[in-house]
């Protein structure tokens, strides 16, 4: 999947959320696949902003934002496991720890606001997602990394909720972008937007149409040949 600069402006404004401009002021997102694909990585996070050249650019990384089939069976929370909702967090992390509680502690966007959500309690393979049932918390659904020697291929217990990017080395990148913004003075915390597929469908949709016009066409004009074939003899 790619998304240039522009592409990602665009689809903020179209959902009226506020893009930030200016050298390493950054915008910070995750792409909800709704297709809930066998414990595998098919969401995205990214990060839009501008360099030190003035170049746009936007890192996009294979990721999940959604909790591992483990914990949906599994649930932490007797209420349910955590799903994060689709919507715009201003001010939602900052460089803090994850596994703060853990052996395994190391550095991540941690959460430091409310965001929105929902819990799925029937412990089967499927994201349930009621929102007559919206709750609004701060549960620690951090933005951090799977293993850290290795890309891992299943999500298994790495997300109970929060936003995980599959390979280190993207995840080691983002932090260091990450602090780039903190350095410059755009403060220390990071605001996420959560999309629920929009982008891939807005980027895509130009394409997939006018694929779909020249199959069409190609398959009339095999129809006609077969016709042609069958009734006069004719060979194309």
């Amino acid at each position: 999947m790619d998304l240039s600069y522009a592409q990602v402006k665009r689809l903020y404004k179209k959902k009226k959320y506020k893009f930030c401009t200016g050298t390493y002021n950054l915008n910070i997102f995750g792409i909800r696949d709704t297709c809930f694909a066998d414990d595998t990585f098919n969401d995205y996070i990214g990060v839009a902003y501008e360099d030190d050249l003035c170049q746009k650019k936007v890192d996009l990384y294979p990721a999940t934002c959604d909790p591992g089939i483990h914990w949906l069976r599994n649930p932490l929370n007797k209420n349910g496991t955590i799903i994060m909702l689709e919507g715009q967090y201003k001010g939602c992390y900052k460089i803090g720890i994850h596994g703060r509680t853990g052996n395994f502690s190391y550095e991540s966007l941690e959460q430091c606001a409310p965001m929105d959500y929902v819990r799925d309690n029937n412990k089967d393979d499927v994201l349930d997602i009621d929102l007559s049932k919206k709750i609004k918390g701060i549960f620690k659904t951090n933005l951090h990394r799977c293993s850290k020697w290795k890309i891992v291929r299943y999500i298994g217990r790495y997300s109970a909720g929060c936003q995980v990017i599959q390979d280190p080395k993207h995840f080691d990148e983002l932090m260091v972008t990450a602090k780039r913004q903190q350095s410059l003075g755009w403060g220390d915390k990071f605001s996420y937007r959560h999309f629920v597929e929009i982008l891939q469908n807005n980027v895509t949709d130009s394409f997939y149409f006018r694929f779909k016009v020249i199959l069409a066409f190609l398959k009339w004009k095999d129809v006609k040949n077969c016709y042609h074939r069958c009734r006069w003899g004719w060979t194309s």
